[in-house]
C-alpha cells in the first residue's frame, strides 16, 4: 500500500501578484524620476546664476585689486567676456541656460581705485530654457554690489 501523499501548498507568486507590483513601482518611479529631473534642471539654473554672480563680484574686486579698470560684457544669450587687469575671458553658460539683462547687452565698467560702477547699473537675469524658473542679479548703487533676488 501507498503511503497518503502529503499535499504541501503551492510556493511563490501568481503572475498577476507579480503585474501588480510591477505597476505600482512603475508609477511610484515614473513620480520620482519626473521631482528628481525638474531638480537637477533648478539646481543648474541656479549654479549658472552663481557663477555670473561671482564673475561679477571678481571684475568688481579685480578693479580696485589692479587699480585698473574692468568691464563685464553680455556676449549672447549663453556668453559673456570679462576683462580684468587687461586680460579678457569668455566664459559660456553651462547647457540650457541663459543670460538677458536690462539694458540689453549691458557691459558694466567698474572704475579704479574705488571699484565704483561708472556705467549704469544693470538687471542681469539667468534661467533655463524653455523654464519660468529664473534668478535675477542687481548691481546696486555706485559700489556695484551684486544683489541676488530669487531662484
Amino acid at each position: 500500500m501507498n503511503p497518503p501523499a502529503t499535499h504541501r501548498p503551492a510556493q511563490g507568486f501568481t503572475l498577476i501578484e507579480v503585474l501588480i507590483v510591477m505597476a505600482v513601482l512603475g508609477i511610484v518611479l515614473a513620480i520620482a524620476g519626473n521631482s528628481l529631473l525638474g531638480y537637477l534642471q533648478s539646481q543648474q539654473m541656479r549654479e549658472a546664476a552663481r557663477q555670473v554672480a561671482g564673475d561679477l563680484e571678481r571684475v568688481r574686486s579685480g578693479a580696485m585689486r589692479y587699480n585698473r579698470d574692468a568691464t563685464f560684457e553680455i556676449i549672447s544669450s549663453t556668453s559673456y567676456r570679462m576683462t580684468v587687469n587687461g586680460a579678457s575671458e569668455t566664459v559660456t553658460l553651462p547647457d540650457s541656460a541663459q543670460i538677458t539683462s536690462t539694458p540689453a547687452n549691458a557691459t558694466l565698467t567698474y572704475s579704479a581705485p574705488y571699484s565704483e560702477l561708472s556705467s549704469a547699473q544693470a538687471t542681469i537675469v539667468v534661467k533655463r530654457t524653455g523654464s519660468t524658473k529664473q534668478t535675477t542679479l542687481r548691481t546696486v548703487g555706485v559700489t556695484g554690489k551684486v544683489v541676488q533676488d530669487g531662484s
